[in-house]
């Protein structure tokens, strides 16, 4: 699995205009509420949540060019609180922009992201006893939102949110059940092709039993049914030498996606 930069732009690319348009799709009262906010800028997007600065939530991702590198920060420093992160991918494209961001005193925080790519032909969907998924409808909109909240400790109020990807254009989203129990799910942005799979969670009750694999590949068939011919997501990049004990990690390589590179989190430096 080694890092190449080939296609980075387009696996960025979907990725911002997937979160943006979950940024678009939360409640007003909400977005209001945690100062919701999001831009797009260039081919990437900005994402603020004023109440939860967390790299998930608050970032710049897919701003891949240096001509748009100021209007993203200066886009975050007006509208999310300090702590966000500037997402660049470490590909030989982008080692100007990394070199311009840390003269900036921005550094590289932790191992970052692996980003994943995978362009399947055919998917093998392993039986498991009691395990099975179906994509949402409407009336499974709240639960989709409590697994969300349940499975990543979010609040509770967060579930409104979540929500709204039922039934919204270019979204589906899957429920996985155990013996008829909602245990888990997970989302796929579908557009021109290229499909991003995210908001991965499995009740803490029941991993370890093939839940998020089984998704991961339920949404590769969904996607493809949809016409999608690229699929692209990502976990946080484990430690040299110990991906195999990253469950995540793990769970997407035997489904046959490749680690296309690792995107490195960008923060404004302490004192800076």
């Amino acid at each position: 699995m080694n890092d190449s930069g080939t296609s980075f732009q387009n696996i960025e690319h979907i990725e911002a205009v997937a979160w943006h348009d979950m940024y678009k799709a939360a409640p007003v009262a909400y977005a209001s509420e945690n100062a919701l906010n999001t831009t797009l800028i260039g081919d990437g997007a900005c994402l603020s949540h004023g109440q939860l600065v967390v790299t998930e939530l608050a970032r710049v991702v897919g701003v891949s060019s240096s001509a748009y590198i100021d209007e993203a920060i200066q886009w975050m420093q007006e509208n999310c609180p300090a702590g966000w992160s500037l997402q660049i991918p470490r590909v030989q494209e982008n080692a100007a922009i990394r070199g311009l961001l840390e003269d900036l005193g921005y550094e590289a925080k932790g191992n970052g992201w692996a980003k994943f790519r995978h362009a399947p032909t055919t998917v093998e969907m392993p039986a498991i006893p009691h395990l099975y998924s179906r994509v949402a409808e409407q009336k499974d909109a709240a639960v989709f939102g409590q697994l969300v909240c349940t499975g990543f400790g979010f609040p509770a109020s967060m579930g409104q949110w979540f929500s709204e990807l039922v039934g919204r254009p270019n979204w589906s989203v899957l429920i996985a059940y155990w013996d008829d129990v909602p245990v888990g799910c997970g989302a796929i942005y579908s557009a021109a092709g290229y499909s991003w799979m995210g908001v991965d969670t499995t009740l803490p009750e029941f991993r370890g039993r093939g839940v998020q694999s089984h998704l991961i590949r339920a949404r590769l068939q969904h996607g493809m049914a949809l016409g999608s011919n690229e699929f692209t997501a990502e976990t946080g990049q484990p430690d040299a030498g110990q991906e195999a004990q990253h469950r995540s990690f793990s769970n997407y390589v035997r489904a046959g996606f490749a680690r296309a590179y690792v995107r490195l989190n960008y923060v404004k430096s302490t004192g800076a």
